[in-house]
């Protein structure tokens, strides 16, 4: 059995910034990649979703199916969803290095 496993350096671009309801008032949270995630049933964080006109979309090296397997050095099985796409904010022009495997 072979598969394949890649490095994707993303950079995140200007665009709609995500906001979060904190207390009452929604707050900018920093710019993500343009994709989106969930757990499988083994517990592996997969791409399901990438944005046209995002940053992943634009870099041509991330893709649904994909899974995602650290981010950034940090690992992501089994660590919740929510914390994973934290990882992917950051500033306008910031890069994020993943490493994903083929589904």
């Amino acid at each position: 059995l072979r598969w394949s496993v890649r490095m994707a350096s993303v950079t995140s671009w200007g665009g709609q910034q995500p906001v979060m309801m904190s207390q009452g008032v929604l707050q900018p949270i920093g710019h993500g990649i343009g994709c989106l995630i969930a757990h499988d049933s083994n517990s592996n964080c997969i791409v399901t979703k990438v944005i046209q006109g995002g940053a992943a979309s634009f870099s041509g090296q991330v893709f649904v199916g994909d899974r995602i397997m650290s981010v950034d050095g940090r690992f992501t099985h089994r660590i919740d969803t929510e914390m994973v796409g934290k990882w992917f904010l950051g500033e306008v022009g910031t890069s994020v290095t993943l490493v994903l495997r083929d589904p």
